[in-house]
């Protein structure tokens, strides 16, 4: 039973952490579709 508590846990943990990848990738590339410019610049 305990064990069943901590695998499901560390599934949401998991499913957290990708979800914010996916945000934080999604966000990324729209800074980088509306800022070609700067990012060449560097």
């Amino acid at each position: 039973m305990m064990m069943m508590i901590v695998f499901i846990s560390l599934i949401k943990i998991i499913e957290l952490r990708l979800s914010v990848l996916y945000a934080f990738g999604v966000h990324a590339q729209a800074v980088i579709g509306t800022n070609p410019k700067d990012l060449q610049s560097k």
